[in-house]
């Protein structure tokens, strides 16, 4: 129990040290404002005092813990012009005089204007408890009491997941370099928070600790100054808060820039990825603009990247601090809390579109192996066999039936692909099925290769096939659905005597052919609009020691040159003769 002279004592105290520390920042004086702040500090966090009986019974005391607390009378001599000190004090005082007098770190000051900034109440003081003998400082008496409680788990708890965030976050890979910077001075302006609970329960070591390792990582890597030195202005513990939860936004806005500028983000997705992540890096900005501190390195660097994504292509008015367009905090904030649901939708864009790049690639390679083996000269005997492995590969590399240029190069190669395994060759079957039908009903040639153009070329490859070819006997098999008149354009370019061409459709038994071997000194296998089973004619041919070619690709002359050449002088195997006129 106090009398009344003590309380209103501490109470002019409380308005004496007030002054104190407004006229100092005044000033620029910082180390008077420090201790004035302190000696302000230390009377505020008073438990509430309890006045002891008058002598005349008067009833002047604090009731008990559940009736109303009694509001202590100002001292008669104080002017009447001087504000009532409340017993809810916040931590820290805001100076009444322009922002500009309170003292800056060394550099350049902000380039933009100041706003409002919002004010914070401190929590409620803890209960009243009997002071001890209160130490006298700057003659006047102080009564220290335990840190004021900030509303969550208690500040134990608050240490030991800063120290277990702080070593996860020293332990994980550094592949995020801007992202993580912002991180880490988010983990110190917390620590810094957590200093006067934690001194009070002589945890502050720790939270000290801690705090030492994230600037050691912060230095190494030169990140500055970002509000936590030595030279900036004393700082209450929700200042703090609100700084950790400012570069929490930065560090998201850093790993959403990071995404838009692989330049791999649409417009209209680079648009809402820069609104998102300016709002983030403009909450940051503000928060030293509001106390006219230097704005930190990184953060005007986040600025430039998200400049340079915007390049005036649209408006951002969360860098407005005025005028009609100007953005509040409240409007700035609710686009900060979108940045990390943008990011994981523009991941998710990112992974879409890589797969289907993926698949693209695959099915361009495919076609393209399809084409190489439809195009080129090969060996005959394994031409069915390539092929039919090209459409499994095809197929099980994701290329659907549908596929317009798969049909397109598939076309009179149906009975090739009647013998594939995978589950899409039915279907790819049928498409090939309905191509042949309305190709028959609109009287179209079936599309050939491409020709060789050389002339030159293909009349030295003619003279070398003379010994094989010129006044021989030819026997087409197969392929002659609607092209019996290119019968005279072999018969003249190569030299030959007769070119025997039976009417065979698809569905015709190969029996047709047979007796036309006898006949024949050279028997050629046209695969294309071919059945199968014609293959056993020249199986037949073979062992009657007939010459024999396979013509896989198409029928123009100068396919059929190209494969003959290939087959019977490059690389003769089952020629009677070579080019030089001796035996195979």
């Amino acid at each position: 129990m106090v009398n009344a002279e003590s309380a209103a004592g501490v109470e002019l105290a409380l308005q004496l040290a007030r002054e104190g520390l407004e006229a100092s920042s005044r000033q620029n004086d910082l180390e008077a404002a420090r201790r004035f702040f302190l000696i302000w500090e230390c009377l505020a966090a008073s438990p509430k005092l309890e006045l002891a009986p008058e002598p005349d019974g008067a009833s002047a005391v604090v009731e008990s813990e559940t009736g109303p607390e009694l509001e202590p009378e100002p001292p008669e001599d104080a002017p009447a012009d001087r504000p009532h000190p409340s017993k809810e004090s916040p931590v820290s005082v805001e100076p009444t005089e322009p922002a500009d007098a309170i003292p800056v770190a060394e550099g350049a000051p902000a380039t933009e204007a100041p706003v409002d900034q919002p004010t914070a109440s401190a929590p409620e003081a803890s209960e009243p408890e009997t002071p001890a003998a209160a130490p006298v400082v700057a003659g006047l008496p102080v009564v220290v009491r335990a840190a004021a409680q900030v509303e969550g788990p208690p500040i134990g708890e608050r240490v030991k997941d800063l120290c277990e965030r702080v070593r996860a976050f020293l332990a994980a890979p550094d592949d995020e370099p801007l992202s993580r910077i912002a991180e880490a001075k988010s983990l110190v302006c917390e620590a810094e928070a957590l200093r006067p609970g934690a001194r009070h329960d002589h945890l502050e070591h720790i939270v000290r600790e801690e705090a030492e390792a994230l600037r050691g990582y912060l230095e190494e890597r030169r990140a500055g100054i970002f509000g936590a030195g030595p030279r900036f202005r004393v700082l209450a513990d929700f200042e703090w808060r609100e700084l950790a939860q400012a570069f929490r936004y930065a560090a998201q806005a850093e790993r959403l820039t990071a995404l838009l500028k692989t330049g791999e983000a649409t417009s209209e997705e680079t648009r809402g990825g820069v609104l998102h992540a300016a709002a983030g890096q403009a909450l940051a900005a503000r928060w030293y603009i509001d106390r006219t501190m230097p704005i930190d390195a990184g953060l005007l660097r986040l600025r430039d990247d998200l400049a340079t994504l915007q390049a005036d292509r649209f408006f951002i008015p969360w860098w407005r601090l005025d005028g009609p367009d100007a953005a509040t905090v409240d409007q700035i904030t609710q686009s900060a809390k979108g940045i990390e649901t943008a990011r994981r939708k523009l991941e998710a864009a990112y992974a879409t579109r890589a797969r289907t790049r993926t698949h693209a690639e695959k099915v361009g390679k495919s076609l393209g192996a399809l084409a190489d083996l439809l195009n080129s000269p090969g060996d005959g005997d394994s031409f069915e066999a390539n092929l039919l492995g090209s459409i499994e590969s095809a197929l099980g590399g994701g290329i659907p039936p549908s596929n317009k240029e798969l049909r397109r190069l598939l076309a009179g190669y149906r009975h090739v692909a009647e013998r594939v395994v995978h589950p899409q060759g039915k279907k790819l079957c049928e498409y090939l099925d309905k191509d042949s039908m309305n190709a028959i009903a609109k009287k179209e040639e079936p599309a050939e290769p491409a020709e060789v153009a050389d002339p030159t070329e293909i009349s030295r490859w003619i003279e070398e096939l003379a010994p094989f070819l010129r006044g021989k006997t030819l026997l087409l098999i197969g392929g002659n659905k609607g092209q019996s008149h290119r019968k005279n354009d072999y018969k003249e370019r190569l030299g030959l005597a007769d070119v025997l061409w039976p009417d065979l459709e698809e569905t015709d038994k190969p029996t047709i052919a047979r007796p036309q071997i006898d006949k024949a000194d050279v028997v050629a296998y046209i695969v294309r609009f071919s059945r199968h089973s014609y293959k056993g004619l020249l199986d037949e041919a073979k062992r009657a020691g007939k010459t024999t070619v396979t013509i896989p690709r198409g029928l123009g002359i100068h396919t059929v040159v190209r494969d003959m050449h290939e087959q019977l002088v490059r690389r003769p195997s089952n020629g009677k003769e070579t080019a030089n006129g001796d035996a195979a």
